[in-house]
C-alpha cells in the first residue's frame, strides 16, 4: 500500500451506487429509494446487487408476479444476517407472511431482471426495510424449493 492510499476516503454504499449511471438515489417518504432507468443493463443490475451484498444492505420491492392467496403479488425483502454469506428472503402480502429462505444471487438477478423487463419494477427501497427477521430459517430443502419456484415464476428472458 502506498502511503497516500491511507488518506483516500474509503468507498461507501452511496458512492459505489452513484457510479452506476442507470441508478438514481432519491429520498421518498423518509426512505432511500433506488430508481432504475428503463435502459439499465443486466450487468449493472448484477453490480448493484453485489454492492448491496458487500455493504450488507437490505432491500425490498413489490413482486407483482409472485402468486398470492390474497391480493396479487408479494412484498419481498432481501437481507444478510451477521456472519452469514447468503441473501435471506422474507415475503408477504395482506394477511400473510412467510419464513426466512436462503436465496442465491443468480435467482435474485433473474427475479429483478424479469420484473424490470416486464415493466413491473423500476425501484427498490434500501432503508427501513421490513425483514421479518424474527422468523426461523427454513431448511435447506425448503430454500432450494423456493429458489426453484422463483426461477419458474421469473423465467430467464428469451
Amino acid at each position: 500500500m502506498r502511503i497516500l492510499d491511507f488518506f483516500k476516503s474509503k468507498p461507501t454504499l452511496y458512492t459505489e451506487i452513484a457510479n452506476i449511471n442507470e441508478v438514481e438515489i432519491i429520498e421518498k417518504s423518509n426512505k432511500k429509494i433506488l430508481i432504475f432507468s428503463n435502459s439499465i443493463s443486466i450487468s449493472n443490475l448484477e453490480v448493484l446487487v453485489n454492492i448491496l451484498y458487500k455493504f450488507k444492505t437490505a432491500f425490498s420491492f413489490y413482486d407483482l408476479l409472485y402468486p398470492s392467496g390474497s391480493d396479487p403479488g408479494a412484498y419481498i425483502s432481501y437481507f444478510r444476517k451477521d456472519n452469514d454469506n447468503s441473501w435471506k428472503m422474507t415475503l408477504g402480502n395482506h394477511g400473510w407472511s412467510d419464513g426466512i429462505y436462503s436465496i442465491t444471487n443468480e435467482v435474485i438477478y433473474q427475479q429483478l431482471t424479469n420484473l424490470m423487463q416486464s415493466y413491473y419494477l423500476n425501484e427498490i427501497t434500501i432503508e427501513d426495510v421490513v425483514t421479518f427477521s424474527h422468523y426461523s430459517e427454513k431448511s435447506e430443502a425448503e430454500s432450494t424449493k423456493q429458489n426453484n419456484y422463483l426461477k419458474t415464476i421469473h423465467k430467464s428472458p428469451q
